[in-house]
């Protein structure tokens, strides 16, 4: 009897010891449950929990989100490179290299990864000069036979189509009518990858998104030794330290946050032209995202929201849709905080067409958006000045999300 007792005693302590060792993370539900609890076990499938009722298995269709609690550091992907993926999937790396059948990502800290060249879309290499960034969208929207090299003119962005054959830190190798040069790789604003077809993937079981904007759209996972190996739905694999990881979503699959997608087309537009060097200013009034314009939790009435997006007049937003999405849906209103002064109109289209106008006014109730998007591929958002100039013209969009 004793023994038994001390077995049990034993078996007990050494069960929470290591719930005490293993990763903690805040779990939102699919029921609107949320709550902290360590994680013992994380795959595709299946995350298993450990708290003072014992372990529990909760099943992927059950969760909302799984937000890793650790000591984190977020950083800013301004002087990184962002490369993108063909299964949209977007990444933020020190540097990129690319030599015949691989591709390789250096990262801060001093971690590599290397990828196969074909999964590779684009890529763009700091400084991202805001006064080019019309020339970049211009040149995104090009239909080519080839890869496109976009190069550096002064202040503005031109291209060169053929066929790039080796990236590093010193030069481009690159083809073009015959000709293979080394273009200086400062000079080297970005490289659109020509893909003959877009593939169709497997679905998403989850979107990983990281600290610095790295956002993951995750075929499977599976959690070792305090790192999340994450699959991509091309195929590539990548270990990601649970500190560098914000949140697992897993509603890509019913729901997608129009937070969690990468606009293909993000401007904009000053009421007043401004001068040439006012980088700072377009920074500022720059779309946010899940927080306000001024940083803070992002609210409609004395409700916060933790998705959505905080846009200023005028600015347009462009994404690229995935397939099976029916409908856009959010709340809308004028950010609290200017009081009864914003006045807006929202243009909302689908592959050109418009499919709602709607005027938002800071005096007004939030006004509720469910709009069709069946068989769009491009959405754009577009929120113009209203009544009173650009005066308090802070749109909130909470939730804003496409349903299936």
């Amino acid at each position: 009897m004793i023994n038994t007792a001390w077995h049990i005693f034993f078996v007990t302590n050494i069960a929470l010891a290591g719930a005490a060792e293993s990763p903690r993370a805040a779990i939102t539900t699919s029921d609107g449950k949320s709550f902290e609890s360590a994680i013992t076990h994380w795959s595709t499938d299946t995350l298993t929990l450990s708290g003072e009722q014992g372990l529990e298995t909760l099943a992927r269709d059950q969760l909302l989100f799984v937000r890793p609690l650790a000591n984190q550091t977020a950083t800013s992907p301004v002087d990184s490179v962002q490369i993108e993926l063909v299964d949209q999937s977007t990444l933020y790396a020190a540097k990129f290299e690319l030599a015949p059948g691989r591709a390789q990502l250096h990262f801060d800290g001093g971690s590599e990864q290397s990828l196969n060249p074909t999964l590779v879309s684009l890529v763009r290499f700091p400084p991202h000069a805001p006064k080019a960034r019309h020339d970049w969208q211009k040149i995104q929207k090009i239909s080519s036979d080839g890869d496109l090299l976009v190069i550096r003119k002064a202040d503005a962005l031109d291209y060169v189509e053929g066929q790039v054959h080796e990236v590093n830190a010193t030069h481009v190798l690159f083809e073009t009518d015959g000709d293979t040069i080394p273009v200086r790789r400062t000079k080297v604003a970005g490289i659109f990858f020509f893909r003959p077809a877009q593939q169709e993937w497997p679905p998403a079981s989850c979107l990983v998104r990281k600290l610095d904007n790295t956002q993951l759209f995750a075929k499977s996972i599976a959690l070792t030794n305090r790192q999340l190996s994450v699959t991509t739905r091309a195929g590539f694999t990548i270990p990601i330290p649970l500190n560098a990881i914000q949140e697992v979503s897993f509603t890509v699959d019913k729901v997608q946050y129009l937070s969690d997608l990468e606009p293909v087309v993000k401007r904009w537009t000053p009421y007043f032209a401004t001068p040439p060097d006012a980088s700072a200013m377009h920074d500022f009034f720059r779309p946010r995202r899940n927080v306000s314009q001024t940083g803070r939790p992002l609210r409609i009435g004395k409700q916060s929201y933790s998705t959505g997006l905080s846009l200023r007049s005028h600015c347009e937003l462009t994404y690229r849709l995935p397939a099976g999405f029916s409908r856009l849906q959010a709340l809308a209103a004028i950010d609290p905080t200017v009081g009864q002064v914003g006045n807006v109109e929202l243009i909302v289209r689908g592959d050109g067409k418009q499919l709602l106008a709607t005027e938002i006014d800071g005096g007004a109730k939030p006004v509720a958006i469910d709009v069709s998007i069946q068989s769009v591929k491009r959405l754009t958002l577009e929120v113009r000045y209203g009544k009173n100039l650009d005066f308090g013209d802070y749109l909130n969009l909470a939730d804003a999300r496409i349903t299936k």
